[in-house]
């Protein structure tokens, strides 16, 4: 069960338990009523009540109700980066789905999260706090209570998370760097994908170029790999793959 404590200053001698919870742990009024209910909340660990005050010097204790997950444990490979008693980051493998889906009904990070859960002796409620598509490889933000999922999303929310995605595209940028200021939304055609639509959700995508398509040509010349071709997949490629043939021809 994870916990947070807090030691009391003299300046919260005014201030209700309640009102501690939602200054110094900045607690959602709904974590609040939950605690109360189960009696999480403990002041030199013994249990309090809300509307009870404390003094300079108390240590002040949350501790989080259990809960559980109910994902049918599997033995998939996880790449754990970081844990401790609220979170756990992940580096999701491409071709793994996040949670169970109609499509996707086992095999998927979740499943794994359960298997990694049941050999560590632990069980919380996988809280994803962010998502990455199946063919993407990444990092993925597992919160262990409501706390910590509320509070990384609010960051989320205040625009002080920045994420970054490396990717291979077609085409060739004309410029190095740059801004694509585009609205995009759900593709009526497609469930799964998003597109640039008049009537879309604003979208703000800032690119720098780190390697341009004759990077990979030389590759091939640096590994002395022989008999490749270059595979030109739709319009808009012609100078990508002039440049890479112009690096190992």
């Amino acid at each position: 069960m994870s916990h947070q404590i807090y030691t009391l200053v003299q300046e919260d001698e005014e201030l209700y338990i309640k009102e501690l919870l939602q200054r110094r742990f900045h607690f959602s009024s709904r974590l609040i009523r939950k605690l109360k209910i189960e009696g999480g909340v403990f002041v030199n660990d013994q249990p309090v009540r809300l509307r009870q005050k404390g003094r300079a010097g108390d240590v002040l204790s949350v501790r989080f109700p259990r809960e559980s997950s109910y994902f049918e444990p599997e033995d998939i490979s996880l790449d754990v980066v970081y844990e401790d008693d609220d979170l756990l980051v992940v580096n999701k493998q491409p071709g793994l789905v996040v949670h169970p889906t109609k499509n996707y009904q086992t095999g998927t990070l979740a499943n794994a999260l359960a298997f990694f859960m049941q050999q560590s002796g632990k069980n919380y409620k996988v809280r994803f706090v962010n998502r990455l598509d199946r063919d993407t490889s990444g990092l993925i933000l597992i919160a262990k209570n409501a706390h910590c999922q509320k509070h990384i999303s609010d960051q989320m929310d205040r625009k002080q998370v920045r994420k970054c995605y490396r990717a291979i595209i077609h085409g060739q940028p004309e410029q190095e760097e740059g801004i694509i200021d585009l609205p995009i939304d759900k593709d009526p055609d497609h469930a799964a994908r998003r597109k640039v639509m008049d009537q879309g959700y604003p979208s703000v995508t800032r690119y720098r170029v780190l390697e341009r398509s004759s990077w990979f040509a030389e590759l091939y010349r640096h590994d002395n790999l022989t008999g490749g071709h270059i595979i030109k997949l739709g319009p808009g490629n012609d100078a990508a793959a002039l440049e890479a043939l112009a690096a190992w021809p």
